[in-house]
């Protein structure tokens, strides 16, 4: 029969396991939501490429200078410039690369929108070192609301009551040397 300490062992790993996890989703989660999103655009506009729709289908001429700013992605894709585009074929017409492709909107916002987060908000970790490198852990004022009888365990006195006054105090005038 299982007993009350045992009870509170297995509460204790599951909540373990909830905070973990809690963490992870904290940090990675909308990493990992935005791969799945990604995923679903991509999907969508492999769909659209075999239904053959000619009304969104552009074609770009690029020249040499031109082709070598084309930034490919997954051998299907292409960036030129700040704008997406899923290709369909290429070929090339004498000294012309020509693209036949469909501007994909939906994943350039996508990226966009994520790189923007991602470049704007320091992560979780940088944020949270800076506040901890920034707080005072106990100021000077604070210490003067402990208890007297703290202060008289202390065998520092003169320590103690610099500090809760924040500062040493110094003499009125330098000591004379003979």
């Amino acid at each position: 029969m299982p007993t009350l300490a045992s009870h509170f062992y297995t509460v204790r790993k599951i909540a373990a396991i909830l905070l973990i996890c809690c963490l992870f989703f904290t940090l990675l989660g909308y990493h990992i939501i935005y791969k799945v999103r990604l995923s679903g655009i991509k999907t969508e506009m492999k769909a659209r490429l075999q239904s053959h729709i000619t009304n969104e289908v552009m074609t770009l001429r690029f020249n040499q200078a031109d082709k070598s700013e084309l930034e490919w992605e997954d051998g299907s894709e292409i960036r030129y410039g700040k704008e997406m585009y899923d290709v369909i074929d290429t070929s090339t017409v004498g000294n012309q690369f020509v693209v036949h492709c469909i501007h994909d909107k939906k994943e350039q916002e996508l990226v966009e929108n994520y790189q923007k987060l991602h470049d704007d908000s320091p992560s979780p970790l940088q944020t949270g070192l800076i506040k901890l490198m920034t707080t005072s852990f106990l100021s000077a004022a604070m210490l003067q609301y402990i208890p007297v009888h703290y202060h008289n365990q202390i065998n520092y006195p003169v320590y103690t009551a610099s500090v809760a006054n924040g500062y040493f105090s110094s003499p009125d005038q330098p000591p004379r040397t003979a």
